[in-house]
């Protein structure tokens, strides 16, 4: 792998490795899966990166149906007001 995901978080918003799955995580919760990779989990808090992997397909659909849902609340919202 030519670059490593950045593992970064401010006040429990940002990036964080749940399995093999990179996700967007807030308040250190995993909201949207970001990609996956190959990797070797040292234990110790740090990661050995073998390679990116494609999204499993609920992940993909789960990714589909969150920004399906932003939508269909900002629309609604817009209609509110």
């Amino acid at each position: 792998m030519s670059k490593m995901p950045s593992l970064y978080t401010v006040n429990g918003i940002g990036t964080g490795i749940y399995g093999d799955t990179l996700y967007f995580v807030f308040i250190f919760i995993p909201i949207f899966p970001l990609a996956r990779y190959s990797l070797k989990n040292n234990g110790d808090g740090s990661y050995l990166f073998y390679g990116k992997l494609r999204l499993n397909n609920w992940q993909k659909y789960w990714n589909y149906g969150l920004a399906g849902l932003v939508i269909v609340l900002i629309i609604w919202m817009i209609m509110q007001s």
